[in-house]
């Protein structure tokens, strides 16, 4: 997904929150004004690494009635008009009641370049993996400040391109600081691995971006950029200023 040296800008947003069109909205604003890579949150109604701001979207767009249906709806929309790589990420149940190969297809039929499951083990991700791989799709695990070497290296296998990086322990959601041996730590995950990384997980302003960014490839930012959007018109303007300063934060 990346051919260039720069930090990679990989904003996050939940599908359907708070609506389908506004959820659009932001993915188009997205595009519109440089995101590397594009990822679209699966609303799922028991979330295992997402803080209290993106389990009140899920549950929003839940009850707006959005569905995996809608979720594809929303790539093959963006696909219509821009070349951004999209990555989806959600959770097994949803996948397994689709169907593994019935979602992949999806996948591929709708433009979807990526897949984040953060409850599919690397213990399990073996099939998965293999019919991502056979549809090129890439497929993006999760370390985190405590993942062992042992398991850094078989996600590593397992991963297409990027390590999803989870910059400390805990859920999704902004910090007021992040850990003082962060640095260290991607550093470590990127050599052990030989894949390229991404580091996501408080990460809430321009200058934690400018902080993590000569330590990683791409800067995932998700809870800060879905608690600036509402139903309000003026959310969308005030989220292309923040977004504007992220991506200059970055352009180093």
């Amino acid at each position: 997904m990346s051919d260039t040296n720069k930090t990679l800008l990989v904003p996050y947003m939940v599908a359907g929150y708070p609506s389908y069109q506004r959820s659009l909205q932001v993915f188009e604003l997205f595009a519109e004004e440089g995101a590397d890579i594009i990822e679209i949150g699966m609303p799922f109604s028991d979330p295992l690494a997402d803080g209290a701001v993106i389990q009140h979207a899920f549950s929003t767009s839940l009850s707006n009635g959005t569905t995996l249906e809608d979720v594809f709806s929303l790539v093959r929309s963006l696909r219509k008009k821009f070349e951004t790589p999209i990555v989806l990420m959600g959770y097994l149940n949803p996948i397994y009641k689709k169907g593994i190969a019935a979602f992949l297809s999806d996948c591929v039929v709708s433009g979807v370049d990526g897949l984040i499951i953060p409850d599919l083990t690397p213990e399990e991700a073996g099939d998965f993996v293999a019919s991502a791989r056979e549809r090129n799709i890439s497929t993006i695990f999760l370390v985190a400040p405590n993942t062992t070497d042992e398991r850094i290296k078989i996600i590593s296998e397992i991963s297409t391109e990027f390590i999803y990086c989870v910059s400390l322990l805990g859920v999704t959601g902004a910090r007021n600081s992040l850990p003082e041996d962060i640095g260290e730590y991607l550093n470590h995950v990127k050599a052990l691995s030989g894949r390229n990384t991404l580091v996501g997980f408080g990460v809430n302003s321009k200058e934690t971006a400018a902080e993590l960014a000569p330590f990683t490839d791409g800067i995932v930012i998700g809870s800060a950029i879905v608690e600036r959007v509402n139903g309000e018109e003026n959310s969308i303007d005030e989220l292309r200023i923040f977004f504007k300063e992220i991506r200059e934060s970055l352009n180093h």
